[in-house]
């Protein structure tokens, strides 16, 4: 657990793995789950994935099986679904893309604070 309380229930951990190496992820169902390879090459469920690859994962299983073919380093995320729509440009995100440009407008204007 790290200091901040997450109030979306995110959880992300590093996960290294060495060459050969076998794990069972624990992941909780209906959740959003994704793995992100750094380094090093993995299988995912069976099927190949390479570094800077991003897995978007079925949310109806409590576990992923991964096997390291190379020493690797990856990240593990997972969270509640937002279940609403989300829109993202630059640095903003927003349900619509009407929200998205009244952000860069309030941005342009300044209303956005400074530090």
């Amino acid at each position: 657990r790290g200091p901040v309380r997450s109030l979306t229930e995110v959880w992300m951990s590093t996960v290294h793995m060495s060459a050969g190496g076998q794990l069972d992820l624990p992941v909780p169902p209906g959740r959003n789950v994704f793995l992100y390879i750094v380094r090093g090459g993995l299988r995912i469920a069976g099927q190949a994935a390479k570094p800077f690859h991003l897995a978007e994962l079925n949310d109806d299983g409590d576990s992923v099986a991964v096997t390291a073919e190379s020493d690797a380093v990856l990240l593990l995320g997972h969270a509640d679904p937002l279940d609403e729509p989300v829109v993202a440009h630059g640095p903003f995100v927003m349900n619509t893309a009407d929200e998205i440009r009244q952000a860069i407008r309030d941005y342009q204007d300044g209303k956005l604070g400074s530090l």
